[in-house]
């Protein structure tokens, strides 16, 4: 930037100053209409360390209108508690609005929840759909990722450059989100059907919670995500590498984790690099349980109920999906006041 900002107008000014990967890109972000330059964060803190690891905040209000804020900065009285992240494309963004129509009213609650979509999905469109619930909109550029023909693709109908979408999920896990100190990932399409209490209640410290994609008979292995009978190679490769999969590993669906026991400088970026180092893996999900099972090994299974209630499920096995606190598959029609269009 030569020591000044262009005049960002727009998001897509914004954005394009952010793909550019330009070293000042994070200290260029201002607020809305103004080329105010921002001061360079210092490395004292971790949030701020890596110039080419920038997000684009925007504030959606109830009026619905949107405000662009800097990715990072530090608050008054220091780190926030909680946060609940919603990730979404632009095509399944109706799936976002609908869990986080349930996460404010069945679930009760009324704190901080970040809305993570690509950098395709306009301000104005948000806006539109999660204005009226107080969400703070984030958006990460998108890094096309390497796809094989694996049976998971195949089911979803991707094409080869189809995979970048799933591994969208990995920035749940940026530094932007040292901010709070527990964070709760939910996936767009999920339902909320009880106080999320139940679940931000649990002791979360130098953990990640997640539900065993193995239950309840723990038949399943981790091998089973990098798709050995079709890649041995790869799958051998993964083993050789970083330890056996013949062990427990969880679904992505619904993760609550410590922030700073899951988040580093280089998280999202080896995340990423485990894609193309071993594009045969199912989903996100592969890489993130070899992340937190194996190289940063802080999984758990989270409880399956407590006296209380169930926690959570893919599908409502133990249950009907109102028992449950949250449910993956489980599309509940909701009150048309909850939503925001």
């Amino acid at each position: 930037c030569n020591g000044e900002c262009p005049n960002m107008t727009s998001l897509l000014a914004v954005l394009v100053l952010l793909a550019a990967g330009t070293p000042c890109a994070r200290a260029c972000v201002g607020i809305e209409g103004s080329s105010e330059t921002l001061a360079e964060p210092t490395c004292d803190d971790p949030r701020a360390c890596d110039e080419n690891d920038s997000a684009l905040v925007g504030k959606v209000h109830t009026d619905g209108s949107a405000r662009e804020v800097p990715a990072v900065g530090t608050t008054s009285d220091g780190r926030r508690d909680t946060v609940v992240i919603v990730y979404a494309t632009r095509d399944h963004l109706p799936r976002a609005a609908h869990t986080i129509a349930s996460i404010r009213h069945s679930g009760s609650y009324a704190g901080d929840i970040v809305f993570i979509h690509t950098d395709d999905l306009d301000a104005a469109t948000v806006a539109h759909q999660l204005g009226c619930h107080n969400v703070t909109a984030v958006a990460f550029p998108r890094i096309t990722t390497p796809t094989w023909t694996n049976p998971y693709y195949r089911s979803k109908r991707l094409s080869d450059d189809g995979a970048w979408a799933y591994h969208m999920k990995f920035r749940a896990f940026d530094r932007y989100f040292l901010q709070w100190r527990r964070a709760l990932y939910i996936d767009a399409g999920a339902t909320v059907f009880k106080p999320l209490r139940h679940i931000l209640e649990l002791n979360v410290t130098g953990r990640l919670l997640a539900h065993s994609d193995c239950w309840p008979d723990f038949t399943w292995r981790m091998a089973r995500m990098f798709h050995p009978d079709e890649y041995p190679a790869t799958a051998a490769a993964v083993a050789a590498r970083f330890g056996s999969l013949d062990i427990d590993y969880f679904a992505s669906t619904m993760m609550y984790y410590d922030t700073a026991a899951a988040i580093r400088s280089d998280t999202v970026d080896t995340l990423y690099g485990l894609v193309f180092d071993y594009p045969s893996g199912h989903g996100d999900q592969a890489y993130l349980a070899l992340y937190f099972c194996r190289i940063r090994p802080i999984y758990e299974m989270i409880p399956h109920e407590t006296t209380e209630t169930l926690l959570f499920d893919i599908i409502p096995r133990s249950g009907p999906a109102q028992d449950h606190v949250i449910v993956k598959n489980a599309y509940h029609t909701l009150e048309p006041s909850w939503l925001c269009a």
